[in-house]
């Protein structure tokens, strides 16, 4: 199946990535869907490595499964059994994950041509001021709102 296809992250190729990565390999493909803005935007190349529950620290990209569809969404918070997550431009976590539903760490955007880490200093200190930001953001609109 094109992974460049609407329903990518579900049926046949969420089975061929759930498996190449079950026997260690790496994925690549493209993301769909807005939900890690501007973290990933729509329709950039990503990569997927595996890892299992206790390699995931809060702050990684996880690209876990819930039925057949795949999703990679932030790590929040976790209690190595439970993972909360939540995509860079929502502002609700989704329900919490169980560990076994992780199916790796998504380490890499293509973006214009070239690799970006995800996993890098540089990566984790914007991702910590952009959410800074955006709790500021809310808490601005939260007291003008009370006004």
């Amino acid at each position: 199946m094109n992974p460049d296809t609407p329903n990518a992250t579900t049926g046949l190729f969420a089975e061929m990535v759930c498996d190449v990565l079950g026997i260690g390999c790496c994925v690549r493909f493209r993301a769909q869907g807005w939900s890690m803005t501007p973290t990933i935007k729509e329709a950039e190349k990503i990569t997927v490595k595996p890892a299992t529950p206790s390699e995931v620290r809060v702050g990684d990209i996880v690209l876990y499964r819930k039925g057949g569809k795949l999703t990679a969404h932030r790590v929040m918070t976790t209690d190595s059994r439970r993972f909360i997550v939540r995509g860079d431009a929502l502002r609700n976590s989704d329900p919490p994950v169980e560990a076994a539903q992780i199916l790796g760490k998504v380490v890499s955007v293509e973006r214009r041509g070239r690799h970006v880490s995800l996993t890098s200093l540089t990566a984790r200190i914007s991702h910590r001021t952009r959410a800074r930001l955006s709790k500021f953001k809310r808490w601005i609109e939260s007291r003008i709102a009370a006004l």
